[in-house]
């Protein structure tokens, strides 16, 4: 069974401009990683706070970014806020106690990074209840599906892993993790 990822702030903010270098790279993690869901070797997960944010795109780009921002939103409706059997959503609403989650190095707190930081901090509680001492949960990280070369942490806190398509097979089988699930629950809305 595959594990969950979550995309980084990277790929699932787009609320602010990004320069057309990090455009780029989340449109080509983004099919890389179309790629790994469609061949069943990883499933997605989010929270529905982090579902909120994918909807926030700056459309004031002009020119070629106007064109990258909807390939960019065109693949994270389908993905991440339409529901299917490889979508996971996590109910972090119970954890009210949970440490900031690092941002990937380079990312500003610009945009929602600060809501992706608490929403990731408080599914770290929930995966290190049933999970821990390894992860069944990766971040997509823009730069390993591009590079094969992880970013790093601002910080040494506990934290789910970078990954790109490299570093998944360390990751554990998710559908031993059984989050909360969200809403109508049925066989294939939450894992086993």
């Amino acid at each position: 069974m595959p594990p969950l990822l979550c995309g980084s702030p990277c790929i699932l903010d787009q609320s602010f401009p990004r320069n057309t270098q990090e455009l780029y790279l989340v449109v080509d993690a983004l099919g890389e990683l179309e790629q790994l869901v469609s061949e069943d070797r990883v499933h997605l997960v989010l929270t529905e706070a982090l579902a909120g944010l994918v909807t926030e795109i700056d459309w004031q780009a002009r020119g070629h970014q106007y064109a990258l921002l909807i390939d960019i939103y065109r693949l994270l409706l389908v993905w991440f806020l339409q529901p299917h059997e490889r979508l996971i959503m996590v109910d972090t609403s119970s954890i009210q106690q949970a440490t900031v989650h690092p941002l990937p190095r380079g990312i500003s707190d610009e945009g929602w990074a600060s809501l992706w930081a608490e929403e990731i901090g408080k599914m770290l509680v929930i995966h290190d209840s049933v999970c821990k001492p390894g992860f069944c949960v990766g971040i997509a990280c823009e730069q390993a599906f591009t590079t094969g070369c992880p970013n790093v942490w601002q910080n040494d806190n506990r934290s789910f892993p970078l990954v790109g398509p490299t570093q998944i097979p360390q990751l554990e089988d998710a559908y031993e993790w059984e989050p909360p699930p969200i809403g109508p629950t049925s066989e294939t809305d939450h894992a086993r």
